[in-house]
């Protein structure tokens, strides 16, 4: 089961969401566990193991690899680019 870890500048946009962040996180988590999750749509991005996930309104970038899911960034939909 792959593990969740922030990048400090997705840490900090995380922050600023107050209680939408606890519902990003747990829809990030949960996705381990059950793979329909909370994502409305999850999209390949150029790069390796690069995706764009969207949960709610907000976009998160993040790298998966087989142990681990990297968020790299974290914000609302016209606000996020790789």
């Amino acid at each position: 089961m792959p593990s969740v870890t922030f990048s400090l500048e997705a840490a900090k946009d995380l922050r600023r969401y107050g209680d939408e962040a606890e519902a990003i996180r747990f829809a990030l988590v949960t996705d381990n566990v059950n793979p329909v999750g909370w994502f409305a749509s999850e999209s390949a991005l150029k790069g390796p193991g690069l995706k764009r996930l969207r949960i709610g309104e907000f976009l998160v970038i993040c790298e998966d690899t087989d142990t681990m899911r990297v968020v790299t960034k974290i914000g609302p939909w016209g606000g996020v680019h790789t």
